[in-house]
């Protein structure tokens, strides 16, 4: 092939969620490579613009999708801007947008078509009817897609269980941008006044969308447990409330006499900062994680991570910090008082090293390149 190679990202927004971050971080790196890159976006752009925000080499559009009914006309502004853009690469990220590139693929100007499986298939009963029928509508379409890349081991074997019947799964795991997730020790101090965090409390938090797979119920009846034994605990739960289920966790907080001790946030842009705030992440996921960017973005910031044993959340941690099975607020307790406070430096240090050795962005970027290239050669 002549030329450079277009690759079209496609995406259902571009707010503060990790798939997202991680597509725009991969166009941003690719464009770095000598690809032409764009990036559709289904729903319009955040007011302060997408995070991270991709160089001046990354073409951003928004399809101004109005809502899940807001179909036919949207499907006409796709292909539109898609047969604009005639794409060597066309990469969905998510089930949704994997399934719709796949329904407009006879109508597109396009060459390839290559999927982003980012999660594990989660059980139905903790959603509505849409998600279950995009998640089956992606399976059934799984024929479609030249490639699926997996963000993990787990999600790579997570489509061989569902039965999905594209020729090449390739698993190339999410990478992590070290040079902007570090250690801010200032903006340690910061958050931790802002929140109230007097010194010596151990401040605990769960970063991530309240959502049902995240665990928060788990995260709450663990804080009950954990304050009985100590009671210079403090707890913390960062990340946006799409599916609006904050009111009702906030109410087992009162009730399980949480009180002044847990803060409540939204998701936000200063993420390294809060990240360092924090003695301990945890992510107390019971089902559904691929790759868990948090945890990789919280090892980055030095900081020792607790995990349920789900996708690939032990693989990621290694022996930088523990590993519990999910569901368990017993374990997570007992997880979070074992760790002596002096040793959290050393693994705080320790989990850094294998993030830049394991999880970089560099291979990430490597990896995908070598991929679609070998696909369209």
């Amino acid at each position: 092939m002549s030329g450079r190679p277009r690759i079209c990202f496609l995406v259902r927004s571009l707010g503060r969620g990790g798939a997202e971050r991680q597509a725009l971080l991969l166009a941003d790196r690719l464009a770095g490579r000598g690809w032409d890159v764009h990036v559709l976006s289904f729903y319009d752009l955040p007011p302060a613009g997408p995070v991270p925000a991709p160089g001046p080499a990354v073409s951003v559009a928004a399809l101004g999708k109005k809502g899940r009914w807001d179909t036919l006309g949207f499907l006409f502004k796709l292909v539109r801007a898609i047969n604009r853009v005639r794409p060597h690469i066309l990469h969905p990220y998510l089930p949704l947008p994997n399934a719709v590139a796949a329904l407009v693929r006879p109508w597109l100007d396009a060459g390839r078509l290559v999927w982003g499986v980012r999660a594990t298939r989660p059980p139905w009963r903790d959603y509505d009817w849409g998600y279950g029928a995009v998640y089956g509508l992606e399976r059934l379409l799984s024929g479609f897609p030249d490639l699926i890349i997996a963000n993990s081991v787990e999600a790579g074997r997570s489509l061989r269980r569902r039965a999905f019947r594209t020729r090449k799964i390739d698993v190339i795991e999410n990478g992590i941008d070290t040079a902007a997730f570090r250690r801010d020790a200032e903006g340690r101090e910061q958050v931790r006044r802002d929140w109230g965090i007097l010194p010596g409390q151990r401040l605990i938090g769960l970063v991530g969308r309240i959502d049902p797979m995240k665990g928060h119920e788990v995260f709450l009846h663990a804080a009950q447990l954990a304050l009985q034994k100590r009671g210079d605990l403090r707890f913390a739960c960062i990340g946006d409330d799409p599916l609006g289920l904050r009111a009702g966790l906030q109410g087992l907080a009162v009730r399980l006499d949480l009180g002044g001790r847990l803060q409540w946030s939204e998701g936000r842009n200063d993420m390294p900062r809060v990240y360092s705030a924090l003695d301990v992440l945890c992510s107390a996921s019971v089902y559904g994680e691929g790759f868990s960017n948090a945890v990789g973005e919280a090892m980055a910031c030095e900081v020792p991570c607790v995990v349920t044993d789900v996708g690939d959340s032990a693989r990621i941690v290694g022996d930088t910090g523990a590993v519990v099975p999910p569901g368990r607020a017993d374990a997570l307790a007992e997880a979070w008082l074992a760790p002596a406070p002096e040793a959290s430096p050393e693994l705080g240090r320790r989990a850094r090293i294998r993030v830049q050795e394991r999880f970089s962005v560099d291979r990430l970027v490597a990896s995908t390149d070598r991929a679609l290239r070998n696909l369209l050669s």
